[in-house]
């Protein structure tokens, strides 16, 4: 059983290939969904920690402009599987517009090298299951 501090945290784990077992990568994760959200991002926030994230859905790409730290960006599709990584992306950078994404994680800085996060893992969000 998965207990959450508040609504805003969502738990997310990863199958990774054909392995049916689920490990807990993030316990902290907040959902931007709306415009304004989603155009502020990290920009305002304090440096995350390894458990936590920032999810931004219905989205493609990102920018870091105005962020004081680096992050990690991990770009998903409808079937939440991990399409594109991008580690250690610096402040004041445009991302890449990635078509099949319609999500975007972002995470502290070296947190998809820490979680093993690779390109076809496929993420479970607790509220979305």
């Amino acid at each position: 059983m998965l207990v959450f501090k508040s609504v805003k945290e969502n738990p997310v784990t990863q199958k990774n290939g054909s392995k049916e077992e689920k490990a807990l990568l993030f316990d902290k994760v907040s959902i931007a969904k709306s415009f304004f959200k989603k155009l502020a991002g990290l920009v305002f926030s304090r440096p995350l920690d390894f458990s936590e994230g920032l999810l931004i859905e219905n989205c493609n790409s990102i920018h870091t402009f105005w962020m004081r730290f680096a992050i990690d960006a991990v770009f998903i599709n409808r079937d939440n599987t991990v399409i594109y990584l991008k580690e250690n992306l610096k402040p004041f950078r445009l991302c890449p517009i990635i078509r099949e994404a319609v999500s975007v994680l972002e995470l502290k800085s070296g947190a998809i090298r820490q979680k093993s996060l690779k390109k076809n893992d496929v993420l479970f969000f607790s509220n979305k299951l």
